[in-house]
């Protein structure tokens, strides 16, 4: 059955799931302290991640709402969250504090966490990064909401007014966390992300405005770019073929000239020497 669930407002945090055709609520969702932000589903229903003011993110199994199974503070002021659409068992959420936080759910321990119970890690370390995710992913920015498409492809949107595509693979000698795509076109922070079924985004800015993106609209432009540098390319060798063939052409007509003047002027020589030059006197006698 399909299920909405929805988050509150107050002190009480209190996040509610409901059968929307019955019209009634069917689950209290357990643990939240304060103003809960955002909370959703897994594309296959079977987890719920809900998201509060106080930075904590929540994941339950969906048969059981009153104990969840993951509970941890990961941001100052967590925004949003989102299991990936192929594998509910990884998890992205961002923040007020601008970072992107990437989670196994599998792994009971955050990295940070498991360096902690090694005393030489905690007594000799320099410095630490808990981050296990893209820092200040919008250029410092709060982080308004994260879409986990693959387990190699995150969006992010922020108070930079951008929508950002991330690579979370090390393949084809890529970066871990490096942007792949930017979308540009909001004039005001970016709230909100939604993946339409045919693939395309769409976003929702602070000025109250919707937009469309093509998921890909830059890449095909490149790759048509690239399609039309081959094929001028392969114009201009046909061209250069052309031109020196012209030229080959070009220079066996003149010797073809020469060639005829050769033998002009050669038939000329031997007719002087066939064609007399005086008259012969004879004499007969009588």
């Amino acid at each position: 059955d399909r299920l909405l669930v929805s988050g509150g407002d107050g002190s009480h945090g209190q996040c509610k799931v409901w059968d929307p055709v019955a019209r009634k609520v069917v689950g209290d969702v357990q643990g939240h302290r304060t103003s809960v932000f955002q909370c959703r589903f897994a594309k296959d229903s079977s987890r719920l991640v809900s998201v509060a003011r106080d930075g904590r993110v929540l994941v339950h199994d969906a048969g059981n709402f009153a104990k969840p199974i993951f509970a941890k503070v990961l941001h100052n002021i967590a925004r949003s969250a989102d299991f990936c659409h192929m594998d509910p068992a990884l998890l992205a959420t961002c923040g007020q504090d601008g970072n992107v936080q990437v989670l196994d759910l599998r792994v009971p321990y955050l990295p940070y966490e498991q360096l902690a119970q090694f005393s030489s890690c905690v007594s000799n370390y320099v410095s630490l990064n808990p981050l296990n995710g893209i820092s200040r992913a919008h250029s410092g920015y709060a982080c308004g909401d994260v879409q986990f498409l693959r387990t190699d492809c995150l969006l992010s949107c922020g108070k930079d007014n951008r929508i950002l595509r991330w690579n979370l693979s090390y393949s084809n000698g890529g970066a871990y966390g490096a942007c792949a795509a930017q979308y540009l076109g909001h004039s005001t922070g970016v709230r909100g992300l939604a993946m339409t079924s045919n693939g395309s985004i769409v976003s929702c800015c602070e000025d109250g405005s919707l937009r469309s993106w093509g998921f890909d609209d830059m890449g095909v432009i490149q790759r048509q770019l690239q399609a039309l540098k081959t094929e001028i390319s392969s114009l201009n060798k046909q061209s250069d073929a052309a031109a020196k063939q012209d030229e080959d052409v070009s220079a066996l007509k003149a010797k073809i000239v020469q060639l005829r003047k050769e033998k002009t002027r050669l038939e000329m020589e031997a007719q002087k020497h066939v064609t007399p030059t005086g008259h012969i006197n004879a004499s007969a006698a009588l």
